[in-house]
């Protein structure tokens, strides 16, 4: 069972939410896009440490539903103008979610070295279609 979150917790992640709300008027555009990977990277390892530290899964296969999420990310953005970012953003949340879908229904019949070869496999089939 996962404990609920300390007050002194809660305050930084507060302070971390409103320092990132105030960044773009202090910092240039190279400042905005390290920030901004910044948070999409810990988000992922963030995501990444909840399956493998709370549920005990090795997956391989983790890396390639934020590969697909980015590839439908792409595709939807305009090569000469600013993309909408909720266009944007529900297209990369949708790729990846049909793709963890389609492999999901597999992987979760598996477990233990199999799970971690399912996931493999996964990741490897993603790498050879979109490589």
């Amino acid at each position: 069972m996962l404990k609920a979150p300390s007050a002194r917790a809660l305050i930084v992640l507060a302070l971390l939410g409103a320092l990132f709300l105030v960044l773009p008027a202090f910092v240039g555009v190279y400042g905005l896009k390290f920030a901004t990977r910044l948070i999409v990277l810990a988000i992922f390892v963030v995501s990444l440490d909840f399956i493998l530290g709370l549920a005990g899964l090795v997956s391989f296969g983790h890396a390639a539903f934020f590969g697909v999420g980015a590839y439908a990310v792409y595709f939807v953005s305009p090569e000469s103008e600013a993309a909408n970012v909720f266009v944007a953003l529900g297209a990369g949340v949708l790729g990846a979610a049909i793709a963890a879908l389609a492999i999901g229904a597999f992987v979760c019949l598996t477990r233990g070295f199999y799970f971690i070869m399912v996931t493999l496999a996964a990741a490897q089939m993603m790498f050879s279609l979109f490589h």
